[in-house]
C-alpha cells in the first residue's frame, strides 16, 4: 500500500492564482516524482478564450541552474484549455545526493514554480523463493528479480541455520546504485515432514456462542495428496482454546467454562488425529472463535464528512469472525444530528426514526441514504444488527461520527460511490453519479475529473454540466493502467467571482485484471492426471521474446502452511487494498489518501500474570521420567527460579496427580528454470518424481513493461492401485523383522490382489522359495480380496544374513493394476561401530625441524571384531599441515567431520566458522589461493560466502536487545562464548566485545561468567574459585586482544579493560595450580605484553613440566600431574592436554622460539591423533590456529612429493604424487591386515598421512570411563490414567565418576547418545519437553537416524541424573540385538562410557516364525548336535570335513566361556587338528569360538570335548609369532559333542568308536 499512500496522501500540488477576476489556472502534478519514470503534469486554464502556450520544466533545486526535463503545450478551445506534458528525470543527469527539484510553469502571463520531492523508488522488483516452507539447514533458492533495466542475479543461495528462529522470515532487497526500490518475500521456517494425507476441517459456522453451543457441527474431509478421497479411517477429535501463546485442551464436558471463555473472545482450537493403514496425520483448525457476537459491522465507500444539502450514502458490511461477508442479516441505523445552533434531534430515514435494511447474500452489504439538511453541523450514526436469533447483548454495534464540511461560498461536491460500489474490471465502463450543491447566481458550466493510479494521472477530461439536475453521471472505460486501484478526483472552479475556490471530492476504486498492461502468460499441460515418473509436457505461452520463470510446489506443503494469501500476488500488482476496508474521503480542497487498515484485538481474561500461568501449566504436564513435583520445581531456571513460581508449580503438579487418581475411579518438483521465449510458445519436458501427490505450478512472465503470473496449473500424480511398504532406518544382522505395508484401491470396484517380495541371498524370507541360480528368494502370490476404495494390509517376515545395503522388490498384482516398488534395506553388523585414526607427518627437508622420510602404521586385526564383519581401512595423504582442513572446506559436511561431535550449540557453530576463518587468513596472508583451485577469485568468494553463512547461523544464538551470545538458544549469555567470536562481521564483533567489557568485568579487573554453562570441569563444582576467575579472565584477554586487531574495535575503552585484566592476572598468577590454567594465563599475559615478567616466569615454569621424547627432542607435550605420564600411550591423552600444549606452543611462537616449538607441533600433528582424531572442538580450533601461526613463521617449501605406500609383508599399495595444485591425494582402500609403510625420497614440502580404521566391536570398551550408567525400558501400563504410562518409556541415567583425588564434583558439557533398537521411535513431544520446558534437563536434542543425541550442561557425581521419553514400536522384531547407550564429555570424547541394553526380554529371544519356516531364519546359528546321533557314520563326517567350504576341523576342549555384548565366547584348547588349511597354529593352541547369544540351542559346556568344523576364521597376531584365531559358530559350522573315553553306556561307546574311526582315517588318509 505504500505506492497508494504516496499517491493519495499528497498526490496533488495545486497552484491557483488569479490573473484577472475572470482568469485562473490549475497545474496538477505528483508531489513526489520518481526517478527515471515518465510523469504526466496536467495544465488547465479557466476563463481563457484564446490559445496559450505553457512551458513546464524540471529544474535543479535550489539554484535552478540545471534543467533536467522540459516540454511545451498549447491550450486551446478545442482541447477545452486542458492538456498534459510528460517529463522525465534521468538517473545519469540527476545528482545522487539530490532529493528535490523545482517544477516551473511559464507562460506569457506568469512564471510559477513549486518545490517537489524526488524518490528513487521506481520500476518493478519482486523476489520469488523456490518454496514457501523450509526445514532448518535447507537452502533457500532465490529464483530471480526484475527491475526497470532487466534481470538481476542473486548471490549464492541462503542457507537456513541449524537452530533458526521458527516462524515467518522475510527477504528484503533494494538496489545499490540509482534506485531505492524495495521488494520483499516471505517464507516460513519450521521442522516438518510432508504429509501424505490432507485433512480439512470444515465447521458449519466459524464461531461458537451461546446460541449455537449445543448444536455446533463440523465436517472432517480427508484426501490423499494426489486427490483421491480416503474411504475409511479412525478419527479422534479434541477441543480447546488458544490463550495468547498457550493452547489449553478442554475436557469433553466443558459447559461450566463457557461463560468465562465467551467473555474473553478466545480462539477455539479443534484438533483432529486421523489414522489408517499405518499412516497418521494431524490437523487443527484455529479460526473458529468463542464470541459474544458472531458479527462485525464496518463501513465501506462511506465518507467521514457530510455535505450540507447533499445526500449522504452509507454502505454497511456485515462480516463473520473470519472477515467473510454474511448475507441475510438485518441492520438498523439511528442518526443523532446536531444543527449549527446546537439543537439536537433524530435524522429520519424515509419518515421513520430508524433506518432498516438487510444485507445481500452476494456481498454482505446493505445501503442507507440520508438527506443532509443545509444547517447540519454533525451527525452520529449508530448501526446495529437486528438478528432475531441473538439476544440484545449479542448484537454487533458500530458508532460512526461525522462532521459537516464547511465552505465559505457554500459550494459542495459529492461522489456517490457507495450506491454502486464494486470492484471494477479492465474493459468495463464505470458510471458514477456526481452531486452538486452551490449557492451562486453564476451557472456551473463544466467540471473536470482525473483518474490517478500508481502515482500517475492516467486519464483526465472536462465535462459540460447539465442544467436542471442536482446530479450528473460521468462515464469512462476502465483501462489496464488503472490496475490494481485508482482514485477518481472530481473538481471545478467557478469563474466570474473575486474569490477562487477549488471544489473537489475523490473516491478510491479497486480495479482487477490478471496482469497489468494487458500482459498474459499461460501455462498448460495435455493431461490433468499422471502416474509416478511419467513425462510431463508443459506448454508455456507468452509474448514474443519474453522471459518466463516456472515454479512448482507440492501441495502437501499447504497442509503445513496454509496459503493465507497468494505468495505471488505482489508480482501482479505493485499495491492493493482489500475491498472490505473503509475508504474515507474529505471534502473539497482536502483531497488526501489514507492507509487503509482493518484490525481488531482480543483481550483474554487471565487469573494469573503471564509468568505465573506458565509456572502452573508446566506443573500440569506429566514427566516421562517420573520425578517428584518438588525435584522438578527445584530445576526451574531463570526468572522462574523463585519461590512463588515454585510453589505454584508444585500445587499444580500435585493437583494433576490427584486428578489422575480421581479419574482412576517439503518436495519440490525440479521445475525452477528461466525460459527465454522467442517464438511466444515453448514446450518443456520434465519427469515427474516417484510420489503420489498434486503439484501446483505457476509461470511468471517478465516483460519490459511489467510482470504477469499465470493461473495455477494443478497436476495430479495418482495411481488407481498402489503399494507402500515402509522400512526401518536400519536393522541389525540376524534380527527377525516384520514389514507391514498397505495396498490402496481408489477405484469403486472389488477385485483381488497379491503382493510378493523378492530378496537377494543375503536376506532370508519366511515362506520364501528359491528363484534362479544366485540364491535369491521370493514369496508366493497369495490372492486376497481387494474391496473398492479401501486400504488393505500386507506383511512379510525376514532376517538379514549379511551386512550391507540390500534391494527388496515388492510386486503388487491385481486385475485393476500392478506396481513394482524397490526399496533398499540397510543392514549393519552386530556390536558397536568403532573408529580409530593413526596419523603422521612426512618432512623430507626438515621444514619443521626434524627430517622424516618414512612412516609406519601398525595395522592388525582388532581384538574384539564382530565375527563375519568387515574392517574398513582408508589411507589419506594431504600436503601441507593445513591440507586436511583444506580438503574439508569445500565439503558441506566436512567441517563437522573434523571432530564428529554433535551440533546444536553456539560453540559448535562458532567452531564450524573458525576453521574456515583460519584457512581464509592463512591463504590471504600467504597469497596461496591456488591451493583451493585455479580460479583464485572464485575460491576467495566462496570462502567468504561460507563465513557469512556461519555468522548467519551464529546469530540464532544472539540475545535479544543485547550483544551477548548464549550457548543454547534462548538461554543466558555466556562470557566464555563471546571470547570465541571472530571478526567476520566487524560490527557484531565489536559490539560483542563492548558487551563483554561493560557487563562481565569486575572492579578488580577480572571477568565473571554470567551463564550456567560449563565448558570445562574447571568451571564446575569443586574447582578453586581463583582458578576459575583466572581461566575466564585469560579467555577475555585473548578475545579482546583479537578484537583490537580490527581497526573499528581498537578503542581506548578496550585497551583500559585489557590493562585492568592483565594487572589482575599478574597479581594472582603465583597461586595457580592447574597446568592448563597456567598455560592459558601465560599466553594471555604474553599477548598483552611480551616483556611481561609474570608471563615469562609462567612460560619458563611450564617448560619444567614438559613431557619429552627423544634426545634431541622429537616430541614435546604437557599433561596434568594426575594423568598417566606415558607418551607411548597417546590414546589416553585428554583434550585438556592438547589445549595446554597448544597454548604453550602459541606462547613459544610469540617469543619467536621456533626450535622449542617444532617438537610441540610434531606431537600435535601426529601423536595426539591416536585414538580418534582431533579430540574436540576446542583442541581442533586451537591446533588449527597454531598451525596457521607456525606456517607463517617457517619458510615455505614448494610441495612436490612422491610417496610410495606398501604393506610390510604383502606387497605394494600405491604411489601417490602431491603438488601445489594437487595437495590432497585420492583415498586408498587398505584391504590387507598388514602394517602400512609410507616412504618418500628427495621430495620437497610437508605432508600429513592418516589411516582411518572402522569396524564393529563385540563389546563396549570402558577403559577411560568417567560415568556410571544405567538404562532400561519400562513396559507400558495399559490401565493407567497417566498418559505417560500408556506407552513404554526409556529411562537413561548417568552419574559422574571423579578420578581418584579429583576435586571436580560434576562433569562439564556432556553428551548422551542413545541408540534405539530396530523398529523403535521416540515420541518427539517428550524430547521437546525435556529441552524446552522450564525445568528442562536437556539443553539440546537431535534425532539422527536411529540415535537420540542429548546434550546436557553437566552431570553431578552425588546422584544419578535421569532422562526419559516414551517410545513407539513401528516395526515388530525378534531375536533383537543389543543397543548402545554412550556418555562422554563434549570436550573430551575420548573418555567415553558405554553400556549395551536390550529393548524387552521377550523381543531378544522371540522368533517370528514357526517350525519349517525357521529353516533359514536360524542361519546365524551353527549345526549343533547336542545328542549322540548313531546314524552319522565316520564316512559321513569325513565327507563333511572334506567339503571345499570347510576350512578347518578340530577336536577341542572347552576351557571357559564369557558373554560379550550380543555374543558368547568359548575359549578352547586344540586336542587334534584334522584340517587347518592355511592356518598357522602352535602346539596346544588356544582358539576362540564365537556364537550369537540368541542361538540358545548351541550350548557348549566347560571341560567337555567337541568336534568342530567350519569356514575360515579371523586371525590376530599374538605377542609371540603365533596367531590367535576366532571362529564363528554360524550356519556353516558343525558342532558335535565328543564323549570322554570313560563313558560306559553301550550307545556312548559305539558313538565314541565311530568318532575314533573318523579321527584315525582323517589323520592317516586326509581328504581325497
Amino acid at each position: 500500500n505504500y505506492g497508494l499512500h504516496l499517491l493519495c496522501a499528497a498526490f496533488l500540488c495545486s497552484t491557483c492564482k488569479m490573473i484577472s477576476w475572470l482568469l485562473r489556472y490549475l497545474i496538477t502534478a505528483p508531489k513526489i516524482l520518481r526517478l527515471d519514470a515518465t510523469e504526466r503534469v496536467v495544465v488547465q486554464l479557466f476563463g481563457y478564450e484564446e490559445s496559450v502556450t505553457f512551458t513546464v520544466s524540471l529544474k535543479s533545486y535550489p539554484d535552478k541552474r540545471e534543467t533536467y526535463s522540459t516540454q511545451s503545450v498549447t491550450l486551446t478551445a478545442e482541447n477545452r484549455h486542458q492538456d498534459a506534458v510528460t517529463l522525465r528525470l534521468l538517473p545519469e543527469s540527476f545528482p545522487k545526493e539530490a532529493r528535490h527539484v523545482f517544477l516551473e510553469a511559464h507562460s506569457r502571463d506568469f512564471t510559477k514554480d513549486e518545490k517537489l520531492g524526488v524518490t528513487r523508488e521506481n520500476g518493478f522488483m519482486f523476489i520469488q523463493t523456490d518454496k514457501p516452507l523450509y526445514n532448518p539447514e535447507q537452502t533457500v533458492d532465490i529464483v530471480q528479480m526484475r527491475d526497470v533495466s532487466g534481470i538481476l542475479s542473486m548471490p549464492a543461495p541462503f542457507k537456513i541455520p541449524l537452530k533458526p528462529k521458527f516462524g515467518v522470515w522475510r527477504i528484503e532487497a533494494t538496489y545499490t546504485d540509482d534506485f531505492s526500490t524495495r521488494a520483499s518475500a516471505e517464507f516460513e521456517v519450521k521442522e516438518y515432514v510432508l504429509p501424505s494425507i490432507s485433512v480439512l476441517i470444515q465447521p458449519e459456522l466459524n464461531y461458537i456462542s451461546a446460541a449455537n453451543f449445543e448444536s455446533f457441527k463440523l465436517t472432517v474431509t480427508a484426501r490423499y495428496n494426489h486427490g483421491s478421497p480416503v474411504s475409511a479411517a479412525n478419527v479422534f477429535l479434541r477441543y480447546g482454546y488458544i490463550d495468547g501463546p498457550n493452547t489449553i485442551l478442554l475436557p469433553f464436558t466443558f459447559r461450566a467454562l463457557l461463560n468465562s471463555i465467551l467473555n474473553s473472545a478466545q480462539p477455539c482450537l479443534l484438533l483432529v488425529c486421523f489414522s489408517l493403514g499405518g499412516i497418521s496425520q494431524e490437523a487443527e483448525l484455529a479460526s473458529v472463535k468463542f464470541l459474544q457476537s458472531p458479527f462485525t459491522l464496518s463501513l465501506i465507500a462511506t465518507p467521514p464528512f457530510i455535505k450540507p444539502g447533499l445526500p449522504y450514502f452509507l454502505k454497511v458490511l456485515v462480516t463473520d469472525p473470519l472477515g467473510k461477508p454474511v448475507g441475510g442479516v438485518a441492520v438498523k441505523v439511528r442518526v443523532l444530528m446536531t444543527k449549527n445552533d446546537g439543537e439536537e434531534g433524530l435524522l429520519k430515514n424515509s419518515g421513520r426514526q430508524e433506518g432498516h435494511g438487510q444485507t445481500r447474500n452476494k456481498d454482505g452489504t446493505t445501503n442507507f441514504v440520508y438527506n443532509i439538511p443545509s444547517d447540519c453541523k454533525s451527525a452520529v450514526f449508530t448501526l446495529e444488527t437486528a438478528d432475531q436469533n441473538l439476544p440484545p447483548n449479542n448484537q454487533a454495534v458500530l458508532r460512526h461520527e461525522t462532521v459537516a464540511y464547511h465552505s465559505i461560498n457554500k459550494r459542495y461536491l459529492y461522489i456517490d460511490w457507495a450506491s454502486h460500489y464494486q470492484e471494477l474490471t479492465v474493459g468495463d465502463w464505470a458510471s458514477i453519479n456526481i452531486y452538486f450543491q452551490h449557492y451562486s447566481n453564476i451557472p456551473l458550466e463544466s467540471f473536470s475529473y482525473q483518474v490517478i493510479s500508481k502515482g500517475k494521472i492516467v486519464k483526465f477530461d472536462t465535462v459540460p454540466r447539465h442544467t436542471g439536475t442536482t446530479f450528473q453521471p460521468i462515464n469512462f472505460k476502465v483501462m489496464s493502467d488503472m490496475v490494481p486501484s485508482a482514485r477518481l478526483l472530481v473538481y471545478y472552479i467557478m469563474t466570474g467571482e473575486t474569490t477562487a475556490e477549488l471544489v473537489a471530492d475523490s473516491v478510491w476504486m479497486g480495479v482487477k485484471d490478471k496482469c497489468i498492461n494487458d500482459l498474459q502468460v499461460k501455462l498448460s499441460a495435455p493431461l490433468r492426471e499422471y502416474s509416478p515418473q511419467d513425462n510431463l509436457d508443459l506448454q508455456v505461452e507468452a509474448r514474443f521474446n519474453s522471459l518466463v520463470a516456472l515454479s512448482s510446489v507440492d501441495t502437501a506443503v499447504y497442509n503445513l502452511r496454509a496459503p493465507s494469501k497468494d505468495p505471488l500476488a505482489t508480482v501482479r500488482f505493485s499495491s492493493s487494498c482489500p475491498t472490505h476496508c473503509r475508504s474515507f474521503k474529505r471534502g473539497p480542497g482536502e483531497v488526501r489518501g489514507y492507509l487503509f487498515t482493518c484490525s481488531f484485538s482480543l483481550l483474554p481474561v487471565k487469573s494469573y500474570k503471564e509468568e505465573k500461568r506458565k509456572c502452573c501449566m508446566l506443573g500440569m504436564t506429566s514427566s516421562p521420567f517420573l520425578d517428584t513435583c518438588k525435584s522438578r520445581a527445584d530445576r526451574l531456571r531463570n526468572k522462574y527460579n523463585e519461590q512463588t513460581c515454585k510453589e505454584i508449580f508444585i500445587d499444580c503438579c500435585e493437583f494433576r496427580i490427584k486428578l489422575q487418581r480421581t479419574q482412576a475411579n517439503d518436495q519440490i518438483l525440479a521445475l525452477l528454470c528461466n525460459v527465454f521465449l522467442r517464438s511466444g510458445l515453448i514446450t518443456l519436458n520434465r519427469k515427474l518424481p516417484d510420489s503420489l501427490t498434486t503439484w501446483e505450478m505457476r509461470a511468471v512472465g517478465m516483460f519490459s513493461d511489467g510482470i504477469c503470473v499465470s493461473d495455477p496449473l494443478r497436476v495430479q500424480v495418482t495411481q488407481q492401485v498402489s503399494l507402500d511398504v515402509p522400512l526401518p532406518y536400519s536393522m541389525v544382522r540376524g534380527e527377525h523383522l516384520e514389514l507391514l505395508g498397505s495396498v490402496y484401491n481408489q477405484l469403486s470396484k472389488d477385485s483381488w490382489y497379491c503382493v510378493t517380495l523378492a530378496a537377494p541371498k543375503e536376506i532370508c524370507l519366511v515362506h520364501g522359495v528359491p528363484v534362479g541360480q544366485d540364491g535369491a528368494q521370493r514369496t508366493p502370490c497369495n490372492k486376497k480380496d481387494l474391496k473398492s476404495t479401501s486400504v488393505s494390509r500386507v506383511s512379510f517376515t525376514l532376517m538379514a544374513l549379511e551386512a550391507g545395503s540390500h534391494s527388496l522388490k515388492f510386486t503388487l498384482q491385481s486385475p485393476l493394476g500392478s506396481e513394482t516398488v524397490i526399496k533398499t534395506l540397510r543392514v549393519v553388523p552386530e556390536g558397536i561401530k568403532t573408529e580409530l585414526n593413526i596419523a603422521g607427518t612426512l618432512d623430507p627437508q626438515a621444514v619443521y625441524g626434524t627430517l622424516r622420510k618414512r612412516l609406519e602404521f601398525k595395522n592388525s586385526a582388532p581384538a574384539k571384531l564382530v565375527p563375519k564383519s568387515n574392517v574398513e581401512r582408508v589411507l589419506t595423504i594431504s600436503g601441507e599441515l593445513f591440507g586436511e582442513v583444506l580438503a574439508f572446506v569445500n565439503d558441506p559436511n566436512g567441517l563437522h567431520q573434523l571432530t564428529g561431535l554433535p551440533r546444536g550449540s553456539a560453540e559448535a557453530e562458532i567452531m564450524s566458522i573458525l576453521p574456515v576463518y583460519y584457512v581464509f587468513q592463512f591463504l590471504e596472508q600467504t597469497d596461496r589461493w591456488e591451493l583451493l583451485g585455479h580460479d583464485k577469485a572464485k575460491s576467495r568468494m566462496e570462502l567468504k560466502q561460507k563465513l557469512r553463512e556461519g555468522v548467519t547461523s551464529l546469530m540464532s544464538f544472539k540475545k535479544k536487545n543485547e550483544n551477548g551470545y548464549s550457548m543454547w538458544k534462548d538461554r543466558e549469555a555466556s562470557t566464555w562464548l563471546v571470547n570465541k567470536h571472530v571478526a567476520v562481521d566487524e560490527k557484531s564483533f565489536c559490539n560483542s566485545v563492548f558487551w563483554l567489557t561493560s557487563t562481565c568485568q569486575n572492579r578488580d579487573g577480572s571477568f565473571k561468567e554470567l551463564s550456567d554453562y560449563k565448558p570445562v570441569k574447571l568451571m564446575g563444582a569443586g574447582a578453586m574459585v581463583q582458578e576459575q576467575t583466572a581461566f575466564i579472565t585469560s579467555f577475555a584477554i585473548i578475545g579482546i586482544k583479537t578484537a583490537m586487531t580490527v581497526p573499528a574495535c581498537n578503542l581506548m575503552e578496550f585497551k583500559n579493560a585489557l590493562g585492568y585484566a592483565a594487572t589482575y592476572l599478574s597479581d594472582n598468577f603465583q597461586s595457580l595450580k592447574s597446568l592448563y590454567v597456567r598455560a592459558v594465563t601465560a599466553y594471555a599475559l604474553a599477548l598483552v605484553d611480551q616483556g611481561s615478567m609474570p608471563a615469562r616466569e609462567l612460560y619458563e615454569r611450564l617448560q619444567n613440566y614438559a613431557q619429552v621424547k627423544g634426545n634431541p627432542p622429537l616430541i614435546r607435550f604437557w599433561q596434568e600431574e594426575k594423568e598417566p605420564l606415558n607418551p607411548s600411550t597417546p590414546n589416553r591423552i585428554s583434550t585438556q592436554s592438547v589445549e595446554t600444549t597448544v597454548y604453550v606452543l602459541l606462547t613459544a611462537m610469540l617469543y619467536g622460539d621456533k626450535e622449542y616449538a617444532a617438537p610441540i607441533l610434531r606431537w600435535l600433528t601426529q601423536d595426539q591423533r591416536y585414538g580418534g582424531g582431533l579430540h574436540s572442538t576446542q583442541d581442533t580450533i586451537l591446533t588449527l590456529e597454531a598451525l596457521k601461526e607456525y606456517s607463517q613463521l617457517v619458510q615455505h617449501s614448494k610441495l612436490e612429493m612422491e610417496i610410495r605406500a606398501s604393506y610390510r609383508n604383502k606387497g605394494d599399495l600405491d604411489i601417490l604424487r602431491l603438488s601445489e595444485n594437487h595437495h590432497v591425494s585420492r583415498s586408498i582402500q587398505v584391504e590387507q591386515t598388514d602394517d602400512v609403510i609410507l616412504t618418500t625420497g628427495s621430495s620437497t614440502g610437508v605432508s600429513v598421512a592418516n589411516l582411518k580404521t572402522v569396524y564393529y566391536s563385540m563389546a563396549e570398551s570402558n577403559d577411560n570411563c568417567h560415568f556410571d550408567l544405567t538404562i532400561e525400558i519400562q513396559p507400558a501400563v495399559q490401565d493407567s490414567t497417566d498418559i505417560m504410562f500408556l506407552l513404554p518409556r526409556l529411562i537413561a541415567c548417568a552419574k559422574y565418576k571423579p578420578l581418584e583425588n579429583e576435586v571436580f564434583m560434576e562433569s562439564a558439557h556432556t553428551i548422551m547418545e542413545i541408540h534405539l533398537p530396530t523398529g523403535i521411535q521416540p515420541l518427539q513431544e517428550d524430547l521437546d519437553m525435556m529441552q524446552n520446558s522450564l525445568d528442562s534437563l536437556v539443553s539440546h536434542y537431535e534425532m539422527k537416524g536411529d540415535q537420540v543425541i542429548l546434550q546436557l550442561d553437566s552431570i553431578p557425581s552425588a546422584a544419578f541424573l535421569c532422562v526419559g521419553f516414551r517410545i513407539q514400536e513401528l516395526f515388530r522384531t525378534g531375536m533383537t540385538s543389543s543397543s548402545l547407550f554412550k556418555v562422554y564429555e563434549y570436550r573430551d570424547p575420548g573418555t567415553h562410557c558405554s553400556k549395551l541394553y536390550y529393548p524387552h526380554v521377550e523381543r531378544r529371544f522371540l522368533r517370528l516364525c514357526d517350525g519349517d519356516e525357521c529353516q533359514c531364519m536360524a542361519a546365524e546359528c551353527s549345526n549343533f548336535k547336542g545328542s549322540m546321533d548313531l546314524t552319522i557314520t565316520a564316512q559321513m563326517r569325513l565327507d563333511a570335513a572334506c567339503e571345499d567350504k570347510i576350512k578347518y576341523a578340530f577336536k577341542v576342549k572347552i576351557e571357559s566361556s564369557s558373554e560379550e555384548g550380543d555374543f558368547v565366547n568359548y575359549v578352547a584348547k586344540i586336542e587334534d587338528i584334522f584340517k587347518k588349511g592355511k592356518l598357522t597354529l602352535c602346539t596346544n593352541s588356544e582358539v576362540t569360538f564365537v556364537k550369537k547369544a540368541t542361538c540358545t540351542d548351541v550350548n557348549l559346556q566347560e571341560g567337555n570335548y567337541y568336534l568342530i568344523m567350519g569356514a575360515e576364521g579371523m586371525e590376530r597376531l599374538n605377542r609371540t609369532t603365533c596367531y590367535r584365531y576366532k571362529f564363528p559358530l554360524d550356519s556353516q559350522a558343525w558342532v558335535e559333542r565328543w564323549p570322554s573315553s570313560d563313558c560306559e553306556d553301550i550307545s556312548c561307546s559305539s558313538f565314541l568308536n565311530t568318532l575314533e574311526d573318523f579321527s584315525e582315517t582323517f589323520l592317516i588318509m586326509g581328504c581325497p
